[in-house]
């Protein structure tokens, strides 16, 4: 009978999404879309406007894509059933995060259609994860994502609740996200840090103070006070260009959940925490996607990329559409499952974009905590790209890559950044969140320099305190790049500088200077992508091949300069926590004390 009803209810709506007739707030048959309470909904989306969201739908293919997508995940929603508790790894993230997903798109779906289905299937999922235990507070992330969808459905649906209901939600932000988060134990979790987890946990606590500051004031007072003071420190950390030092993939996690509460903010009439780096984030997203459509993947990251609700809230807030020219072709792919998704439609029911054209500008360059420098020939798919960074390893979610670079060309990316390990199994081994000098979390291959593609001297790892910057930018017809000083990055050196440039023909040239205080070893490496062929064509070069395409990486040294000797090797992880597998190749050399050695790497497509 369950599978029935759900059928039943799922070609019920798809005909509704195909006739488009029915207005969500005046045509209401099931009697569901009354006025809303004075004080509910307050949550960036107030009553009657899923008007303005229809009249979006109506006008945009794209926009009526995603909303047939956010009802996809209701209805699946409802198939699933009500979240259980259940931890894993120690934590409850995975069930919050499906939750979050459940309650956001049951809401919005029963907000725009007012069938009772998608009520009830909130109604079943709040009763049920407002009854558990907790909310995980020993790993706040988990508490911060699921108070978020509790708040949305609680202050959405607030008139359709029953009351035992409504004081279940009351009693569960009450207790397991205001008071939790307000308590010491749990501040020193997130409240003083500058990273993704003061974003989410800042965004589910503040939305839980704002659906609940009618019923204690003092509570929701106190909660928002905390994240006022709180937040700031995050804002600050996008300045001065709005780079993000955990990098694309931790952008799209922290910058989304503070996209939506800056939304909310605005939409309740308070100031959202913005800046001038934080109104330039949004390209320093689209920069760092490359044209084979993936990112540059430095900190703990993958380079995969899927469609990114953030950039929506950019497009608006800037009234910009060039900021969404990666993510409007992604609807006319296959839209994953995302918990945000619904909010991508909240954010542009004031602004419609219309189709984005290729951003204007080919460079990015940002300083702050980890610099980072982007070009490319030109946006179409076959174009060369390349990314380079700088930084410090000594901070959140941070490899030992200062220099490291990605490239792509042919629409093949060739150097590749190897990402991250699985944090369950390399927990219990390594020391993963302790980033100092001596830590085991540099046991893992994939975090260590001489398994990036950057330079290592004497067969030593980075300094783990020093930082690299850029220090010149070099921007003309012919070659667009950066220096970067290494030096603090090297022990037993006087001086490093690495010298990246796109050329106007697609290729990258590398430039190393190293003056090291001892003799010493030099290798330089570029960890190969899956799929790359290479083959050692003589002391000084080396071919690349994929697809039918070809590079040739080749290395002239300056006169002076003991010559490097081309050569090819593996990166094979033998613990039981890392499966990290690759193909590097690169040169290697021995330079002399006190000298200054100049190498000149060519990627040549």
């Amino acid at each position: 009978m369950r599978r029935l009803a759900y059928i039943l209810t799922a070609l019920a709506l798809f005909m509704q999404i195909l006739s488009c007739s029915r207005d969500p707030v005046n045509d209401d048959p099931e009697g569901n879309n009354q006025e809303g309470s004075s004080d509910h909904p307050c949550l960036m989306l107030k009553a009657g406007e899923e008007a303005k969201i229809k009249a979006l739908i109506d006008a945009s293919p794209e926009m009526m894509t995603v909303h047939k997508k956010v009802i996809s995940q209701a209805n699946s929603a409802l198939k699933l059933g009500p979240s259980q508790y259940k931890l894993s790894g120690g934590d409850l993230l995975n069930v919050s995060r499906q939750s979050l997903m459940n309650l956001f798109s049951l809401a919005y779906t029963y907000r725009m259609t007012g069938v009772s289905a998608y009520l009830d299937g909130a109604v079943a999922e709040l009763k049920a994860v407002c009854s558990f235990k907790d909310w995980n507070p020993d790993h706040y992330l988990d508490t911060g994502e699921m108070a978020l969808g509790v708040s949305i459905a609680y202050d959405w649906l607030y008139d359709r609740l029953p009351d035992e209901v409504r004081t279940l939600c009351e009693t569960a932000l009450r207790n397991f996200a205001l008071k939790t988060g307000l308590s010491s134990a749990s501040n020193g979790q997130w409240f003083k840090t500058v990273s993704n987890w003061n974003q989410v946990c800042s965004a589910g606590l503040a939305f839980s103070a704002m659906a609940t500051r009618s019923i204690d004031p003092e509570l929701s007072g106190k909660m928002m006070d905390m994240v006022e003071k709180s937040m700031p420190e995050v804002l600050a950390d996008y300045s001065p260009d709005g780079t993000y030092k955990e990098g694309p993939m931790y952008w799209a996690y922290g910058t989304g959940f503070h996209a939506v509460l800056n939304f909310a903010l605005s939409t309740d009439g308070k100031s959202p925490f913005v800046n001038d780096g934080f109104r330039k984030t949004g390209w320093y997203y689209v920069h760092s996607i490359g044209p084979t459509g993936k990112s540059f993947n430095y900190c703990d990251a993958n380079s995969s990329v899927a469609l990114d609700v953030t950039e929506f809230y950019f497009a608006q807030l800037l009234k910009d559409p060039g900021v969404l020219f990666h993510e409007w072709r992604m609807l006319g792919e296959s839209i994953p499952n995302h918990r945000l998704l619904p909010a991508i439609l909240v954010f542009l029911k004031d602004y419609h974009p219309g189709t984005p054209p290729a951003p204007s500008g080919k460079t990015f360059c940002g300083g702050g905590a980890t610099p980072v420098y982007y070009a490319r020939t030109s946006w179409d798919s076959d174009a060369a790209w390349f990314g380079i960074k700088g930084g410090k390893a000594h901070q959140s979610h941070a490899h030992m890559d200062q220099g490291s670079f990605v490239y792509d060309a042919h629409g093949y990316r060739w150097a590749r950044d190897l990402g991250n390990v699985n944090y369950a199994n390399a927990q219990g081994s390594v020391n993963l969140w302790v980033f100092t000098q001596t830590s085991t979390r540099w046991n893992i291959l994939a975090y260590q320099n001489l398994y990036h593609n950057t330079l290592t001297l004497d067969g030593a790892f980075q300094n783990v305190e020093g930082k690299a910057e850029i220090i010149d930018i070099v921007d003309d017809e012919s070659r667009q790049g950066v220096t970067i000083d290494l030096t603090p990055c090297y022990f037993n050196v006087s001086s490093v500088t690495r010298k990246a440039c796109l050329l106007s023909d697609g290729t990258l040239e590398i430039t190393d200077k190293v003056t090291p205080t001892r003799e010493m070893p030099f290798m330089w490496t570029m960890v190969l992508e899956s799929g790359v062929n290479a083959s050692v064509e003589s002391g000084s070069s080396i071919l690349l091949s994929k697809g039918g395409k070809v590079v040739k990486v080749s290395v002239t040294s300056k006169a002076g300069t003991p010559a490097a000797s081309a050569g090819k090797w593996n990166c094979q992880a033998t613990s039981s926590y890392e499966t990290t597998s690759a193909t590097c190749v690169g040169f290697t050399s021995t330079i002399p004390a006190g000298k200054e050695s100049e190498y000149v790497v060519t990627i040549k497509p």
